[in-house]
């Protein structure tokens, strides 16, 4: 965690709470969540960080909102076309039809 400089966010908004993402009814046993890491830089641009209910018992959902995105400039980036792609029929006839 200290060589890439990450935190675990959820030790840090609730360090008393106990929480758990997954476990059995019968016999009933739960499992900890070990952590939550995000880099140290965006601990301020976390909004929200919680368990939610989910379908199955036997886990929770994770919710992680992070409300610095909406504010990033859009710009020039670094982009690699993936050659993968060129293996794939389905995307090979979209541009050949589209770029013929």
């Amino acid at each position: 965690m200290s060589a890439f400089n990450l935190v675990d966010i959820w030790r840090i908004w609730y360090p008393s709470k106990k929480r758990s993402l997954g476990g059995k009814k019968k016999p009933f046993i739960q499992r900890p969540i070990d952590y939550w890491l995000i880099s140290n830089d965006m601990q301020d641009d976390i909004e929200n960080a919680q368990l939610k209910i989910a379908i199955r018992y036997d886990h929770s959902a994770i919710s992680l909102n992070v409300n610095s995105l909406k504010e990033l400039p859009f710009g020039p980036s670094y982009w690699k076309f993936n050659s993968s792609l060129l293996e794939d029929e389905t995307y090979l006839h979209f541009i050949n039809s589209k770029y013929p």
